[in-house]
């Protein structure tokens, strides 16, 4: 069935899974998303990936939350141009 949505969070556990939306991603061969600068997935820019990547520089909670942010900070800016007023 179909329902029109402002936002999905697909929170998949300890065990990042995409089966269910391979389809709306590429991947790369070891099953990660591929995903751009803004952590949007390659393939559908509508869908961000976060926490698919486990960092061995610096803490996972740490990257996590970098990686968040960037996401967040797309987001909105993707959401103000779409509620910008059209110019005449």
């Amino acid at each position: 069935r179909e329902h029109a949505c402002d936002a999905i969070i697909l929170a998949t556990g300890y065990r990042p899974t995409v089966e269910f939306v391979a389809h709306e991603l590429r991947l790369a061969a070891d099953g990660q998303p591929l995903v751009d600068r803004e952590w949007r997935a390659i393939g559908n820019p509508a869908l961000y990936c976060v926490g698919f990547w486990y960092p061995t520089t610096e803490g996972w909670l740490t990257a996590i939350g970098r990686v968040a942010r960037t996401a967040a900070r797309s987001i909105a800016r993707q959401l103000r141009s779409i509620e910008a007023p059209m110019e005449f």
